[in-house]
This record gives C-alpha cells, structure tokens and sequence, in this order.
C-alpha cells in the first residue's frame, strides 16, 4: 500500500475514494479547464509559437500549484528555436493545428485511463483487479512487475510533455526527471543532438494520435538477493569459482545493431542507474537514443527509482517507432519505422530489453575481485530467465524475504506461453554446491560495450564478464555487437579458442580472477588469455599448467 500512496504524490491527478471505496482520479478544475482550451485547437487556445507553447506549459504548473521555477533555465528558449526557426512552416502548422491538441487530449484521458487500469489488467488474462501489476512504484529490493496498456503509456508521455508532473518528491525517492523541459533546453543548450531527439517524441504523437496501439508494456525489477543460510551463492566468487556450466557460443557482429539485427533476443540496454540517463536532458548515446526510437520506456522512468547492484529492470513490449542514424553529437532523426514484432497473449511487441547499469569510471580498480564480481552479478540479474524454479536465485517480496522469482513474476510458471523460453531447473554438480546449470532457453542475449564508453570499463573484461553471465543463465548464444571498436577485433579469436579448449564458467572466471591479481595491466586481457603464436607458452601459463 506504502507505493500506492508514494504514487499518488507523483501524478498530476488527484486521488480519491469514492462512496462504493472506488478509486476516482480527477484533474484540478483550473488545469482541466487549460487542457480543454489546448485540446479545442490553436483557434481556441491562440497557442502558435514556441514562446505561446512555453508560457502555456508554465500556466500549467502555475494553476497544478508547481513552482515555474522548477522548469529547466532554456526551456523557453529551446521550444522558441525548435518550433519557429528549425521546424518548417507547413510541420509547424500541422504542429499546432493537430499535434499539441492531440497531446492535451492524451493528457485529460489520463484519469479515466487510471480508472480503468485494473479491469484492463483483467481484460489481458491476468488475475482481476491484481494490485501488484497497478502503476505504483517498484521500490528497490522488491521485485514487482508494472503493466500498462500502450494509451495509458501515451497519456502518461502527453503529461511528460506538458510537464505536468510534480518534481519535489522525486528526488526522495531516487528517481531521474520526468518532465521535458529539460530536453527543451537541450535544443538550445546542444543543438542537432536534442533537435532530433524532439523530433522522435513528436513523430510518436503523431503515430499514436493517428492510430492508437492497443497492446501492452510490462517493466519489470528483477532482483537478485543474498541469501545468509546458503554457502555458496551467486554473490560469493565461489559459487563462480565451483560452476561447471558450459559456455555458450559467441558471435561477433562489428557491423549492426542490437535493436534490428538482435530482435529475436533479450536486447541489452546499456543504462544508467536511473533508468533511461539522459534521455530527457542532453544524453545521447546507446541506452538515451534507445529512449528516443522507443519512447514508450519513458513511461518506466516515471515509477522505477535508480538501480541497486543486484538489480536489473526488464521491459516487454515497448513498440519502435522512429528510424535513426548516427550516434552522440551525430544523431539524426530519420523518419518513420513500422515494428512488426508478433505479440504476445498479454498484447506486448516480444521485444524484451533489458537494463543494466555498469560502474562508473571504475578504472584499474575494475580488475578486482569485488568490482568484477558486480559486474558478474549484474549482468547475470539481468540474463537470468524470469521463469526460474528451485534452487535457482530468487526474488524478494515486499517483505524482504528470499523467494523464487516464479512466486513473484506474473509472467512465469503459471503462464509459460508469456515466458522468453523454458526452464527446467538447476542440478546439483555432485558437490552439492549447486553451480552445474540444466537451464534450456530458447533465446539468447544480444549486448555489446557496456560500459565500455563514457562509463571507462575495459572492453576485453566486460565482454568476458557478459559471456559468464549469459552462460550461467542457461543463454544459448550471444551476439556481441562491436559497433566497430578497435578493441573487441579479436573477442571472436579468444572465444573460439576457449570454446576449443572446453572451459567452462568456473575455469574462465578463475582465470579473470588471476588477471586482477597479478595486477599486469600493461599486457590486454586478450593477449594475457591467449598462447603466444607458434608456442605453448601464455602470460597465464602457470594457471594452465595446473589444469
């Protein structure tokens, strides 16, 4: 009940129970009756310019009982140059004329669509009126599933772009903006970069406004917890150290990307903590232009605080709507994209990405037991199938307590067709220690340089490290997508050779351990792994010899 209530303090709509103990959201009457004039067209509302947009959205949060002052510095000055100067007369006309009062219309749905949530919820195949999958906030360390129908998504969006959401207690509760006034500014403040960024969210107004999508989108926080009556656990290196799981095969794409060449995968989002980055401010690298060309996992930054480091976040089902190419300063807005992906029973595109948050500037520290075995846990949160059973890492409920994530996922056990593949449990390796997997899954990951950028981890480590944790999760392939970097030429050459070698999880991680310790950053991981041409002789060949 305790998120139902944080929840409440950070809609734009008031909440209330009705006589028959019915939940009714309403709008204030002064901002609905500002909705309405927006809603009626520009000839009611006299809303033709950048500068008359931006005094609108300011009436807005003036009549909500925001603060104006919380709008970003530029916004003013990012709306004017974005819809008078690098907007063409005959978008802007369509602009103001269409869009913006589409958007309010969006926008005053918003509390019938709230009303509405949890017979929709039913309507989908779920248990009716299930609290646990109602829009409410997925706190760390509980591990919950939100489910929203895509016009309750684009609804929510149209407040986003309004700016109607309140700010002051989000801070509190460690979560990101929400608002876009910060990516206004970013018009100004960085040029093409948030110019095109814009110019994704309007195209997906203008999609949804014209013909609304009717499935759905899950988001979802998987959590990994300690468990203090268990010697051997994925949080302690000898559970890493002890695991005979094969490794699964790797292949190397230096060309491509994830979201088209990866789509019958569980796709990596290279996040930040807080969900989404940048994406409303002046971000625009992999996780900031996935927000843009998807935009319904906007909608996720709303309620999903920052990550833990035994947490991921998944989301099924956000439809693209946007081509693009390009990346940072270069990013370009590249017109419409039709997403054919197949639905699923519950509606959503089968499009499964998932979050994950590397360390930031971790520098040779990295190379350390602890910080790679973050990293590990991380990305195997993130890869573990949702259907796992007993004896696999669970969950917690929103006691705390340790559970299997079947018991808490509404989209496992009990609905199997709903699942990315099929589990079929964890054996014992003999020595009780549980590590040997008997994981079957149907789909693999597709990844890439996480945190490999501006977040400075090591290219040949962190690939290593998402190969342990696609392998131990029972992933029957990975794509790695290299973007070209210089630095991944010869990941395919180590893989296959290990691969050869028939190492297992065990045997590679001990040997990423060994790097660390022997602290010889001077030699790449690659060259240190690999025998030296012509020679049985390696950097690690001490360890080998003890094979």
């Amino acid at each position: 009940m305790e998120s139902f209530l944080a929840m409440d303090a950070l809609l734009p709509v008031k909440r209330e129970v009705g006589e028959g103990g019915e939940t009714i959201y309403t709008w204030q009457g002064s901002v609905k009756y500002s909705l309405l004039a927006l809603a009626r067209g520009a000839f009611a509302s006299q809303i033709l310019s950048g500068e008359a947009l931006f005094d609108c959205i300011r009436d807005l949060q003036l009549r909500s009982g925001l603060p104006h002052s919380r709008l970003a510095r530029h916004a003013s000055h990012g709306l004017a140059l974005f819809c008078d100067d690098l907007m063409s007369p005959a978008d802007a006309q369509v602009f103001f004329r269409s869009t913006l009062p589409q958007i309010a219309r969006l926008a005053l749905n918003l509390p019938a669509l709230l009303q509405s949530q949890s017979q929709q919820i039913g309507d989908l195949g779920a248990e009716k009126d299930r609290p646990e999958m109602a829009l409410r906030l997925l706190r760390k360390q509980h591990a919950g599933m939100v489910l929203l129908r895509q016009e309750l998504v684009a609804s929510l969006l149209a407040c986003s772009f309004l700016c109607l959401f309140p700010s002051e207690n989000r801070r509190e509760e460690d979560l990101g903006i929400i608002n876009f006034d910060t990516l206004f500014a970013g018009v100004y403040e960085r040029g093409e970069r948030n110019e095109n960024k814009l110019r994704c969210i309007l195209h997906y107004f203008d999609r949804v406004c014209n013909t609304m999508p009717q499935g759905s989108v899950s988001f979802e926080r998987k959590v990994l917890p300690k468990k203090k009556d268990q010697e051997k656990e994925v949080h302690d290196g000898a559970f890493w150290r002890s695991s005979q799981a094969p490794l699964c095969p790797i292949t190397l794409l230096e060309k491509g990307f994830i979201e088209d060449d990866g789509r019958d995968c569980l796709q990596v989002d290279f996040a930040n903590r807080l969900l989404g980055g940048g994406a409303l401010a002046v971000g625009c690298v992999q996780e900031e232009i996935r927000f843009m060309i998807n935009p319904e996992l906007i909608a996720g930054m709303l309620f999903i605080p920052a990550m833990a480091d035994n947490e991921s976040i998944e989301v099924v089902g956000a439809e693209r709507y946007s081509s693009y190419e390009g990346y940072g300063p270069t990013f370009r807005f590249k017109g419409d994209f039709s997403d054919s992906t197949p639905r699923d029973t519950w509606g959503r595109r089968q499009t499964h990405i998932i979050a994950i948050d590397a360390l930031p500037k971790p520098g040779e520290k990295q190379f350390q037991s602890p910080l790679m075995l973050r990293e590990l846990v991380k990305a195997y949160c993130g890869f573990l199938d949702p259907c796992s059973t007993e004896g696999e890492p669970g969950a917690t409920d929103n006691g705390g307590d340790a559970m299997d994530i079947a018991d808490e996922s509404p989209c496992c056990v009990e609905n199997k067709e709903l699942c990315d593949g099929v589990v079929l449990g964890i054996t014992s390796n003999g020595n009780g220690t549980g590590a040997t997997t008997d994981i079957k899954t149907t789909v693999g990951i597709a990844t890439g340089n996480w945190g490999c950028g501006v977040f400075g981890g090591n290219l040949e480590l962190k690939s290593l490290l998402q190969w342990l944790a696609a392998s131990q999760a029972g992933r029957p392939y990975m794509l790695y997508f290299s973007f070209q970097d210089p630095r991944a030429k010869r990941l395919q050459e180590v893989a296959d050779w290990i691969l050869q070698e028939q190492w297992c999880v065990g045997e590679l991680w001990s040997i990423l351990l060994e790097y660390g310790e022997q602290g010889q950053f001077h030699v790449n991981l690659f060259d240190w792994i690999m025998p030296h041409p012509g020679t049985k002789l390696h950097y690690s060949q001490h360890y080998h010899k003890a094979r």
